[in-house]
């Protein structure tokens, strides 16, 4: 699976039974996959981040949050690609990243 700072189509879920039992790791589409697109997950897990807004409002780089009354954020560009690179070795090509966003 490949790397998005947004847009990821698919959730890893890892899941253990307990100590010294078989773990297995899943993935969860986020939304319809049609055959043959590619699978991308955010490496990082945390390329947003939940935000309660200063003035109720969006920002530019936000979307709805989970809990009422939070929205969430992108974590900064040059931190995702520090980050990535620090981490995984490549510098983050996707289209937000692209865009310098």
């Amino acid at each position: 699976m490949n790397h998005r700072c947004y847009t990821a189509n698919v959730r890893v879920e890892f899941n253990s039974t307990g100590p010294g039992e078989a773990s297995t790791l899943d993935g969860v589409a986020m939304e319809e996959i049609a055959e043959g697109d590619e699978l991308c997950i955010d490496y990082l897990g945390f390329s947003y981040q939940e935000v309660k807004p200063s003035e109720g409002q969006q920002q530019e780089g936000e979307e709805g949050g989970g809990e009422e009354g939070t929205s969430l954020q992108r974590v900064p560009f040059e931190e995702r690609q520090h980050m990535l690179k620090e981490s995984y070795g490549f510098v983050c090509q996707c289209p937000l990243c692209k865009a310098g966003k």
